[in-house]
């Protein structure tokens, strides 16, 4: 019990280090004694732990990203990738306690490709999605002042159009070769399904999947701009669908995934 108690101080701990450093330093020694404090008067009066737990967790993270979102700016390329990264770690690191707490006594290693693959599709959506949120909703008050900015490749409504259109079609045409047999595959145990193509390496496949979040990357990019400008979210109506599609797919997909793996995350001894 003592070990266990151990583990979960080092994670609540771990998770205070991801508030930002002026926030961390002024209430983090705080926020550590109230949940040892808590953790022990639950422990010696046989209240159910799992819960405490689960959910102080859930609102730490909560807040953690209320802080990085309040002390940020709106949203430069190396903030948004660190930003997307940590939100997308904070939203599955309640499944990843419940999987720890629940399925310790199973003898089994913990399933990091599971975890990696919750990551990368909550990133992805991330990604595309929270530049554009926050402009929206948090800058409402912006003028125009930007307009006149110069516009790049990327930002280009025309350009960042063809080359998301062409990176999504790329995809979707080898799709469709593959579905009706015009491009051979060699389908073994060791071999990938990504977007109905069969690859033969793990590599290769993440490469794949770089395509739709790279065409969703640049087709937010002009939506930014404008929404940066004081226009409206649907003024480049084309990317708007665009970035749609690939958040719902992704979307769908993680949640699916969630559903089919949620007898594990409880803890039923035989869950695959």
């Amino acid at each position: 019990m003592n070990q266990k108690k151990s583990v979960v101080r080092i994670f609540y701990s771990k998770l205070l280090s991801l508030y930002p450093r002026t926030f961390r330093e002024r209430f983090s020694e705080s926020m550590q004694q109230t949940f040892n404090d808590l953790y022990k008067e639950k422990q010696n009066t046989n209240q159910p732990l799992f819960n405490f737990i689960l959910w102080t967790f859930i609102e730490t993270s909560i807040g953690i990203l209320r802080e990085h979102l309040l002390q940020g700016d709106i949203m430069p390329t190396t903030k948004r990738f660190i930003s997307s990264a940590l939100i997308s770690f904070l939203l599955i690191l309640p499944f990843a306690v419940m999987e720890i707490v629940n399925r310790r006594n199973y003898n089994e290693d913990f399933p990091f490709a599971l975890f990696s693959f919750l990551w990368f599709n909550l990133f992805t959506v991330i990604l595309i999605l929270l530049p554009i949120m926050l402009n929206k909703w948090i800058k409402q008050d912006n003028t125009n002042s930007n307009l006149e900015q110069k516009q790049t490749l990327l930002t280009n409504p025309k350009s960042s159009l063809i080359i998301s259109a062409v990176l999504i079609l790329f995809i979707a045409i080898l799709s469709l070769l593959s579905s009706i047999g015009l491009i051979p595959s060699e389908i073994n145990s060791e071999s990938i399904l990504v977007f109905g193509i069969q690859v033969p390496s793990i590599f290769i496949a993440f490469a794949f999947y770089l395509f739709p979040i790279i065409s969703g990357y640049i087709a937010s990019m002009p939506i930014i701009r404008t929404l940066q400008s004081g226009g409206s979210l649907f003024t480049h109506p084309i990317h708007l669908i665009i970035i749609v599609i690939i958040s719902f797919l992704f979307t769908a997909g993680t949640i699916s995934f969630i559903i089919d793996q949620w007898p594990c995350f409880i803890g039923v001894p035989v869950c695959d």
